[in-house]
């Protein structure tokens, strides 16, 4: 099961492979150095209509928020799909990044198989990935990322948990629905889940471990909100959506929300939601 999240060996030579793969709509074509040396066929590797979705994955701020943040390196200003590695220990870094001109894969690490004082892919190669995409978009068309015509904005329901649904607008092979239609007034606590259960990393420092607390509501104009864990405020940067250092133990979470837009003034009292943090 490791290796399906990462754990077996790959050089980054055919890591790009794949990844290119993904940009070509899930055709692949082996890398070559001289332009002049013939290419055969594409093979197709997967459905286009997945590859797509896969890089609309890769490419959305808001689904690794909660592990890079709001603001995060990896956002860059155009619509690039990227995605970062680190191995155990911190022996070494890659991410991989491409839009519809361009695949970049960088490595780094130490050549004696030493370790990098903590330094996730991220941090080290993530700023390095962004300064090349800069580099080339400033010479050549801006690039962006292909969508495919076989995908529709349709309702789905994520379940991970209770509560039995959180209703979202994604992209699947299904029917279309228009804007108006697309508008689902639900407000509630998205994360943590009830009863979820998180486990502190021994191989991360502590104070890097931080928790993003997520308010559903989709549909909905939110004024103000305010957290409170475990019967007090939650003090934090501002915004909807706060972080929090993770600390062990039972805890739970509440929210008041005053909304705005047609229902301004409204004011509705979320939770609380019991989860568990482990060492």
């Amino acid at each position: 099961p490791a290796i399906a999240l990462g754990d077996g060996g790959v050089r980054l030579y055919d890591l790009v492979q794949a990844y290119a793969s993904l940009a070509r709509h899930g055709r692949y074509l082996p890398l070559h150095v001289l332009a002049d040396v013939p290419q055969p066929d594409p093979v197709t590797v997967l459905p286009a209509p997945v590859s797509a979705l896969l890089a609309n994955i890769l490419s959305d701020p808001d689904a690794r928020s909660a592990e890079f943040g709001t603001d995060s390196v990896l956002d860059l200003p155009m619509p690039t799909a990227v995605k970062t590695g680190t191995s155990s220990d911190y022996r070494d870094n890659w991410v991989v990044g491409f839009d519809d001109h361009y695949t970049v894969g960088l490595w780094m690490g130490r050549l004696d198989d030493g370790v990098m004082r903590g330094l996730t892919g991220a941090e080290s190669v993530g700023p390095v990935l962004r300064q090349i995409f800069a580099h080339l978009r400033r010479t050549s068309p801006v690039g962006g990322l292909w969508h495919s015509p076989a995908l529709r904005l349709v309702h789905s329901c994520e379940w991970i948990g209770p509560p039995a649904c959180i209703k979202r607008l994604d992209w699947h092979q299904g029917k279309r629905v228009s804007p108006m239609e697309a508008t689902l007034p639900t407000l509630s606590i998205a994360r943590p889940l009830p009863g979820e259960t998180l486990i502190i990393d021994p191989r991360l420092p502590r104070a890097r471990q931080r928790y993003h607390f997520i308010l559903g509501s989709a549909g909905l104009s939110i004024r103000r909100v305010v957290w409170q864990l475990d019967g007090k405020l939650l003090v934090h940067d501002g915004g909807s959506n706060p972080t929090w250092q993770i600390t062990p133990g039972v805890h739970q979470l509440c929210a008041r929300v005053w909304l705005g837009g047609a229902l301004l003034g409204q004011l509705r009292q979320l939770g609380p939601v019991r989860f568990t943090v482990l060492e």
